[in-house]
């Protein structure tokens, strides 16, 4: 996690996030392709802009110090552009707190899960049709509502 005012770590790093980025985009332009075809894609990530660094949104998040590390961002910034202008059918955007996830999940950064907590609802995915569910109620509650809602949105669709 990377503060937005803090700087690139440099270029290799750049290379690196903008190399794993380009694979993600060949990744999701193989999933649109199949969606083209007729199959329905479920997936547990998809690209947002809303917060780069977390959320599966652009890496290179933070303040870029040279002109070339700008260029490379820009370019980064591009390719989830693109790939988030696709609006999703549905998402299903599970909500918790901070002491759940830290139960559940003891070896995380509390730091950097306190953000993902307070980011989650800044998503949009671009206008889609979004499902909040509270991931704190039982289980068999939380995926019957999430089945209800997968089965409408293809029901309409």
């Amino acid at each position: 996690m990377r503060e937005p005012g803090e700087p690139i770590p440099g270029y290799l790093a750049a290379r690196y996030a903008l190399n794993k980025s380009k694979k993600r985009r060949a990744k999701f332009d193989a999933l649109l392709d199949q969606r083209r075809a007729g199959k329905v894609i479920v997936t547990d990530r998809y690209p947002q802009l809303e917060v780069p660094g977390l959320h599966d949104g652009p890496i290179l998040a933070g303040r870029a110090t040279t002109p070339r590390l700008a260029t490379m961002q820009a370019e980064e910034r591009a390719l989830y552009a693109e790939m988030a202008a696709y609006k999703p059918t549905l998402v299903v955007r599970l909500h918790v707190d901070v002491d759940t996830v830290m139960l559940r999940k003891p070896d995380h950064d509390r730091a950097l899960i306190t953000r993902k907590v307070e980011t989650v609802p800044l998503l949009t995915f671009n206008g889609a049709q979004i499902v909040d569910i509270d991931a704190t109620i039982p289980y068999t509650e939380e995926l019957a509502i999430a089945i209800a809602a997968v089965d409408k949105a293809l029901a309409e669709a």
